[in-house]
């Protein structure tokens, strides 16, 4: 018997295996998830000889086991066990090969596989067919909701069919929202219906999400699969195109309806456009936001309209974004979610001086003038964007790893960079409406400021410029001016660095030697 337990089966040819995640959500059993199918196929006869559906979480741990009991227990056939085993996956071969040691594994494409894969989509399309045909095994209630939970989104559902905000909202226009449900970062609602048709609205957890989308769909081309963010699809469909199942439902538990034209539908969208219903929480949240967003538009209609001819004008500098705060109560609570209209603005992008100047000139931005500069001068010679064009990821790359190598300040000024940081994003998000800006700006917390300074102190980090000119600093030469720079450079090229601290010079601003980047004075370009 050899170790993986199989020395005693018959030998046969070649094996496919694969993990294949189905097209379709489990419910009712903690957060929904496609199930993954294990699959095990013989080349030779195209028998499909295991399959078993897992959890996603538990592909890898079970993937030998399950394919041993496939040997032992085949569905056609007498037990056996190949001498090949191909999969397409390298880190699913490396799971098999820790536990299965007298098989070749070998990683190459799998064909055979995707032909079962076809077929078994025909099926799960068939299956959905003969769902909507039975029409007592559907229902809006999920397994963890109420008919009481479904209840209060119909009836917030009508509230916003009856606001109209399609009439008021102009069309691709996104809100950003700020709202417990969606967790701690800002998202966006994008309505439609404003040719007076498919009303509805398309709802992102964050507004990375609705980046994502947006660029997504532009670039998309003709016959090419879509892959989105997660997202909730929100539409009102008209009373003919809604199964009969469905409005027998609504009819038993007298859920609110607006009109004929208003049955609402809500499914969640993941990147694979593979559609379910919602939770519970999510339930809550899109019912919260549609009860806010019916207040928005019913409180500033006025103003998101002349917002909209602004927009048409192609006046984008003269773009007012409209704000406004709800509170909404419902049956779960109470909640303040925030609203700002529109989410973008693409205003005319200053020069990078008139930006600088602009911001010396706003109220607090003098004092921040020359960590400003330096700031931009880092983001858009390391990212080769403007500065409100820094995405949060590059930002903690800035703070974390970029400084930290190249700006040759002591770690005691870190709070003022930050400070600075936080001032100059703040100026962006508002002056140019820079949601990248205003992204960066949330997620500036004192515990990354905490890590930005540990990592200012961490000479390990260090470029070999900046190496010699804190040396230099700690020194006790003068790094401000010419001559302290030059009578340092001499040491240094006579003797090496120095190693030894003499005396700590006060680190000054306004001057940059040009061994390393320090913070540079404030200058015209």
């Amino acid at each position: 018997m050899t170790r993986s337990g199989t020395a005693a089966l018959e030998r046969c040819g070649e094996w496919v295996g694969a993990a294949i995640t189905l097209p379709s959500y489990v419910t009712g059993e903690g957060a929904p998830f496609r199930p993954t199918a294990m699959m095990w196929v013989e080349v030779e006869t195209g028998w499909v000889l295991g399959t078993e559906l897992v959890r996603p979480d538990e592909v890898l741990a079970r993937a030998a086991g399950l394919f041993h009991l496939a040997t032992r227990e085949p569905a056609m056939g007498r037990s056996r066990i190949p001498s090949r085993l191909r999969v397409a996956d390298p880190t699913f071969a490396a799971a098999l090969r820790g536990s299965i040691r007298d098989v070749e594994i070998v990683v190459a494409p799998t064909p055979e596989i995707d032909e079962v894969v076809a077929s078994m989509r025909e099926h799960f399309a068939g299956k959905r067919r003969d769902d909507e045909d039975r029409d007592e095994e559907l229902t809006h209630i999920g397994p963890d909701m109420s008919a009481e939970d479904v209840g209060a989104m119909f009836a917030a559902a009508a509230t916003l069919y009856r606001s109209a905000p399609w009439n008021a909202l102009p069309s691709d226009m996104f809100v950003r929202l700020e709202c417990a449900g969606l967790g701690p970062d800002p998202g966006a609602i994008c309505v439609v219906g404003q040719m007076g048709e498919s009303y509805g609205f398309s709802l992102f957890r964050t507004v990375a999400d609705a980046e994502v989308f947006t660029a997504a769909v532009e670039a998309n081309q003709p016959g090419e699969q879509l892959r989105l963010p997660q997202h909730v699809m929100f539409n009102f469909d008209n009373r003919r195109e809604v199964p009969t199942w469905a409005v027998e439902e609504i009819a038993k538990y007298r859920w609110e309806v607006a009109g004929p034209d208003a049955y609402p539908r809500a499914v969640m969208i993941d990147p694979d456009m593979v559609a379910r219903g919602l939770t519970r929480d999510e339930t809550r949240t899109v019912t919260e936001i549609m009860i806010a967003v019916a207040e928005l538009v019913t409180a500033k209609r006025q103003e998101l309209i002349r917002l909209e001819e602004v927009m048409e004008d192609g006046d984008v500098d003269s773009v007012r974004q409209v704000v406004h705060r709800a509170e909404v109560k419902t049956a779960w609570g109470e909640t303040a979610i925030g609203m700002v209209a529109p989410l973008w603005v693409y205003r005319t992008r200053p020069e990078a001086d008139d930006l600088l100047d602009a911001f010396e000139r706003s109220p607090g931005g003098k004092q921040y003038a020359a960590d400003a500069e330096m700031l931009c001068e880092h983001v858009e010679t390391t990212f080769d964007v403007p500065f409100e064009a820094m995405t949060p990821d590059e930002m903690r790359a800035l703070l974390l790893d970029v400084l930290p190598r190249q700006l040759s300040v002591e770690a005691t000024e870190c709070s003022e960079i930050v400070e600075a940081l936080r001032a100059l994003l703040a100026f962006c998000a508002t002056r140019l409406s820079s949601a990248h800006s205003a992204a960066c700006l949330s997620i500036l917390t004192p515990a990354l400021a905490t890590k930005f300074e540990r990592a200012m102190r961490d000479e390990n980090k260090f470029g070999p410029a900046k190496t010699i000119i804190m040396a230099g600093i700690r020194a006790g030469f003068d790094l401000s001016s010419e001559e302290g720079v030059e009578a340092y450079l001499q040491q240094v090229v006579k003797r090496g660095p120095p190693t030894t601290k003499k005396k700590k010079a006060p680190a000054k601003k306004k001057s940059t030697p040009k061994a390393a980047k320090t913070k540079p004075a404030r200058k015209r370009r």
